[in-house]
């Protein structure tokens, strides 16, 4: 029927006369950036039925100033990741072959396709779960989704990370007080707040909002903290680094290092070997690695396991080439961190590397560690995101939106459906892998 239009939001069809559908078609020909008609007449009728949705509107409004009227429901755009309507495109508005009305509804259903990726799988997003996740505020994103991505799994090393005594750990300088005693009770009031933080973003408590205020404040009582407890853009991994420096000094990867030096004519100079027992769990991706990406050389993450680096060594005023091996032999915590910026010399200017880098959707170490990907930060245009798993469902997270979090159910379905400017395989920044086993820590050699 020319008089039935479908809500996008639960999928129900509804009279364009009501008030929610007169709201739905509002949306749609805004989006689709106004119709066009097969006559004259077609025209006229539409301009009739516009004329009385405005009158409708002014009865409304007389009537609420009255005091008689009851609320109206408000209509808005359900699409919960695009803020932005599809791009105008001529060829969404056909000629209409039947009605205006029926002509509308195939050229909203026209978009509809068209902007797949903006608007598959909004509706019910959150029913099944009680995962929430923390309000933007102030350039709050790269905090936020980070501590989603950390919090959402069940893993030994969030646990401590969460709940281990401060106390037990050893620390060469003081850094969030002027005594020790001062220290470790600031360590521990961050340490209560990031549980808070997970209980939120779990459903545990009966808050409907949260920020990450109160952990900023935090911050400001700690030197290598500080920094994140401004309200400017940072970057999420050295967030997170700092972070796990101050609760968990002690988690630390294994990382085996071979150095070959060669002189100017090729010839082997010197050779060593070591084990560095005190390397980070972020385990980072150069640039000029993620710029040598391409179809003929394609990466998956874990090809990054093992990384080759070629540098010049200066030693006693003679120049020396320096190859570099490193392989990842033992982490708690398997966390990517790709570095997607490069400085243009030529430009005078800071450029995008996004080259796309396969997922692993299971990684495994030749010691018996198993990981599992849980979860990737991405960025786009100065604002970090997140997709992320939890138990058996992949969600999509924006801090910045009205649906801030969405599910998609299975982790192809997600690639399939969100927006390509959230491309996790070229935009992300930091790939978060689970342990799936429990390994003991080896020693170190």
């Amino acid at each position: 029927m020319w008089n039935i239009i479908v809500n996008p939001k639960n999928g129900n069809k509804v009279n364009v006369n009501s008030n929610i559908g007169k709201g739905i078609l509002r949306n749609y020909i805004k989006q689709l950036g106004g119709v066009k008609f097969r006559n004259k007449e077609e025209e006229e009728r539409f301009n009739e039925f516009k004329k009385k949705m405005k009158n409708d509107q002014k009865q409304q409004s007389r009537l609420k100033k009255k005091g008689t009227s009851k609320k109206i429901a408000v209509v808005k755009s359900d699409v919960a990741d695009a803020s932005r309507p599809p791009p105008h495109d001529s060829s969404v508005q056909m000629k209409w072959q039947h009605s205006a009305q029926e002509e509308l509804e195939k050229n909203i259903k026209l978009s509809l396709d068209l902007s797949k990726k903006q608007l598959v799988h909004i509706e019910g997003d959150m029913e099944s779960s009680n995962i929430k996740g923390l309000n933007w505020i102030k350039n709050s994103c790269y905090i936020d989704s980070v501590l989603l991505c950390l919090f959402t799994q069940e893993s030994i090393f969030t646990e401590s990370l969460l709940n281990k005594n401060i106390e037990e750990f050893h620390y060469d300088f003081l850094d969030c007080g002027q005594n020790r005693e001062e220290d470790i009770q600031n360590k521990r009031f961050i340490q209560t707040e990031l549980r808070s933080i997970q209980n939120f973003i779990l459903g545990n408590t009966e808050e409907d909002i949260k920020y990450c205020s109160d952990l900023r404040d935090l911050f400001k009582k700690c030197h290598s903290l500080i920094q994140f407890s401004t309200k400017q853009p940072n970057d999420s991994a050295l967030f997170l680094q700092n972070i796990l420096n101050i609760l968990l000094p002690d988690e630390t990867s294994h990382v085996n290092h071979t150095e070959s030096i060669y002189d100017t004519n090729d010839n082997l100079v010197d050779f060593n070997v070591y084990t560095n027992c005190n390397d980070s769990i972020i385990y980072n991706i150069p640039v000029n690695i993620v710029k040598d990406i391409s179809p003929k050389n394609p990466k998956n993450i874990k090809d990054f396991l093992v990384q080759q680096i070629d540098n010049v060594l200066e030693r006693n005023d003679q120049i020396f080439r320096k190859i570099e091996n490193i392989e990842l032999i033992y982490t708690p915590y398997l966390i990517f961190n790709v570095t997607r910026t490069d400085y243009d010399h030529k430009n005078n200017r800071i450029k995008n590397i996004f080259k796309p880098i396969g997922l692993d959707m299971m990684i495994h170490l030749p010691n018996g560690q198993e990981f599992i990907l849980t979860g990737v930060v991405i960025w786009h245009s100065g604002h970090y995101v997140c997709i992320f798993k939890f138990k058996e469902y992949w969600y999509f997270y924006n801090d910045n939106t009205k649906h801030k979090i969405i599910k998609y159910g299975t982790f192809d379905n997600l690639i399939q459906s969100i927006h390509k400017k959230y491309n996790p395989f070229k935009k992300g920044t930091m790939y978060f892998y689970t342990p799936t086993n429990v390994i003991p820590k080896p020693e170190c050699n």
